[in-house]
């Protein structure tokens, strides 16, 4: 039994994996005139894009401070 405070030790097999925390769907709608008939026949096209946030659990600690940013 680990003592009360004390870090839980991963199993020996293991592996995180991403996992997805958030699902959103962007929706777009986009009027334009046909090209094919008349000026005052438009054609309205909806889009959706979906949005997915993933989570990648790390099975050691991350230093902030040793990341660096490319410019």
């Amino acid at each position: 039994m680990p003592a009360i405070g004390s870090l839980p030790t991963p199993p020996a097999e293991f592996a995180p994996v991403p996992v997805i925390v958030k699902m959103q769907v962007l929706f777009s709608i986009i009027s334009r005139s046909n090209h094919w008939g008349g000026p005052n026949d438009p054609k309205i096209h909806l889009m959706f894009t979906p949005l997915v946030t993933l989570h990648h659990p790390s099975t050691g600690k991350s230093d902030r401070h040793a990341m660096t940013r490319n410019r």
